[in-house]
């Protein structure tokens, strides 16, 4: 089903995270369940490596099987803040609805962040300036925000990007080659 097929692209592009950014080995990779299920006593303590864990690949659990399976959601219908299986509604843009994952993706340079959303799958991408405003004025109702400084997909020159500043909302120009997380978006 689509769904389906939603839930195993976040899974992919979590594991291309765990990997590439995370440093994780194939043996340390972890798909615990929130309830405990499927845990790996490889995987580290930390959580960096678990895929369903927002310090690991921040892929929301959601059970195939029926019983726990939320019904089918409407995205328009969210309030901001609300989740619809691992979309959030983070507010409106220039006419048009922001959503967001539940949980920070990366860290990563500038360089490498747009690829963190592409591989949540081809409506995902790095937020402008101005969308990342959108995600910091309504942070509280959002959650999941486990780190203060965050690109936004706004380029400066060849070495500086503009970066946001989620204590006070304010943006500023750094070298691109500095790592800090990645909140990915996409529209309706």
């Amino acid at each position: 089903t689509a769904k389906q097929q939603s839930i195993q692209a976040n899974i992919d592009g979590a594991l291309w995270r765990l990997k590439l950014v995370n440093g994780c080995r194939d043996n340390e990779i972890s798909y615990e369940t929130p309830s405990g299920d499927n845990a790996n006593p490889d995987a580290p303590l930390n959580n960096s490596c678990h895929v369903y864990h927002p310090d690991g690949g921040g892929v929301p659990y959601i059970p195939l099987g029926g019983g726990g399976e939320d019904p089918e959601c409407v995205l328009t219908d969210l309030a901001v803040g609300e989740d619809c299986d691992g979309v959030v509604y983070a507010g409106l843009f220039s006419g048009n609805r922001l959503y967001t994952t539940p949980a920070d993706q990366g860290p990563a340079n500038w360089a490498g962040a747009p690829a963190i959303c592409d591989a949540l799958g081809a409506d995902w991408y790095l937020p402008t300036e101005p969308e990342l405003n959108i995600l910091c004025q309504t942070q509280d109702n959002i959650g999941g925000f486990t780190e203060n400084w965050h690109w936004s997909a706004t380029e400066v020159n060849g070495s500086t990007a503009r970066r946001q500043n989620f204590s006070s909302c304010n943006a500023f120009d750094t070298g691109k080659s500095t790592s800090m997380a990645v909140r990915c978006i996409r529209r309706d």
